[in-house]
């Protein structure tokens, strides 16, 4: 009989077989989402010229140091189109936000605070030396640390390196992942069921989790417990980085999975975790390939993916694979009769400025209506009981 480990050991065993890293370069459209794999300097200064930050007038601030000023309008200069004469004193140019400041200017008047009589420009305040001007490497300068390595390219990282001109980088490569549901219970067809038969949700499931990572999985379908067909459909999915199967792996006579995997020449390095919902859990790796057959039951599948899968595929894109906790006070008191460590399902809201969390009626391991009703699982030790207003640690789906 397969030794039953701790949530904390089978977790730094799945961390000790995960491979290493691998980085690829794509360009700065493909890279959204994606985690980068080195730092990223400054390759030039922000902005790499004086700019106007408003609509108004380039001029000497000595020409301008007093209320009143009378100033010849020159001409106007707008963003992209440097002025390419000189200023003489007295004299001052139209500038649009985001201009060139011309040669020997060092002030911007706000359209606002001008007056326009014919070709002059009278001030209605005093000018002050670098006023509304953006200098050169203001924001930052050439060979300044923009985004290290291990930052999610969202849009405004998107943003910093085009603004840049930086058209690649280099990210953590995405696993490929295949999804394996089994099951001769499971039915083809999820339109007509017949008795005795269920429909797949675990499938489905893991299908929106991995998307939301940015991963598209590949479906490897349905299989019936018999041998043949399962192994066909294993030896498919270890083509992956990554294979997930569902079911098949309890202690039942159809129970085939443990048994097909190992006929893959894959390596078992565990079975069964103390955790309520998801104990049957197993994880085996074949090369690079890692293996985690999930329970079919939907939640200890749910449960399988966040306390594993997750972290493990957010580790091999360079990142901690941490689970991040929320604590909270639970709305009502909560037993838990079970002699492993229970994930059980609630909502975390925000009552007075503190953090309540709100258990649903959890009735078991194919309680999909609980979870869906919740946005997290709390988190009961072992034989315990906690009072109403005690603090539980909370992890958000």
């Amino acid at each position: 009989m397969p030794i039953m480990l701790s949530f904390p050991f089978a977790r730094n065993l799945v961390f000790k077989h995960l491979p290493s890293p691998q980085a690829c370069l794509l360009s700065l459209s493909e890279a959204c989402g994606r985690i980068l794999a080195e730092d990223v300097d400054a390759v030039s200064d922000s902005p790499d010229f004086n700019k106007s930050i408003m609509d108004g007038f380039a001029l000497r601030s000595q020409d301008a140091s007093a209320c009143g000023a009378r100033l010849r309008i020159k001409g106007a200069i707008t963003a992209g189109k440097p002025f390419e004469g000189s200023l003489r004193s007295g004299e001052c140019l139209r500038i649009a936000t985001g201009a060139v400041l011309p040669a020997g200017t060092d002030t911007v008047l706000r359209k606002e605070d001008a007056r326009v009589d014919g070709e002059y420009a009278l001030t209605l305040k005093a000018c002050v030396r670098g006023e509304y001007v953006l200098t050169r490497g203001r924001e930052y300068k050439k060979g300044a640390r923009l985004l290290k390595k291990g930052a999610l390219l969202g849009p405004a990282q998107q943003a910093l390196l085009a603004a840049q001109g930086i058209r690649a980088v280099k990210v953590f490569c995405r696993p490929a992942v295949a999804i394996l549901t089994t099951g001769s219970e499971l039915a083809v067809r999820s339109s007509a069921v017949s008795k005795g038969f269920i429909r797949d949700a675990s499938g489905p499931m893991l299908v929106s989790a991995f998307r939301q990572m940015g991963i598209e999985p590949v479906l490897l379908g349905k299989a019936a417990d018999r041998m043949p067909l399962l192994e066909r459909k294993i030896a498919r999915g270890l083509a992956c980085d990554i294979l997930i199967t569902t079911g098949g792996v309890s202690v039942g006579e159809k129970d085939l999975l443990p048994q097909a995997l190992s006929r893959n020449g894959v390596v078992c390095h565990f079975h069964k975790v103390s955790i309520r919902p998801g104990k049957p859990l197993w994880f085996g790796t074949k090369g690079r390939s890692l293996i985690f057959a999930l329970p079919g039951n939907p939640i200890s599948t749910l449960i399988g993916f966040l306390l594993f899968v997750r972290p493990a595929i957010e580790k091999m894109q360079g990142q901690g694979g941490d689970l991040v906790f929320s604590e909270g006070i639970l709305a009502r008191a909560v037993y838990n009769e079970d002699e492993r460590l229970s994930f059980l399902p609630g909502r975390l809201k925000q009552r007075k400025g503190r953090n309540v969390v709100i258990p649903t009626d959890f009735k078991g391991s194919s309680d999909i209506l609980s979870v869906a009703r919740a946005d997290g699982f709390f988190v009961m030790d072992p034989l315990s009981r906690k009072k109403r207003g005690e603090r539980v640690s909370f992890l958000k789906i």
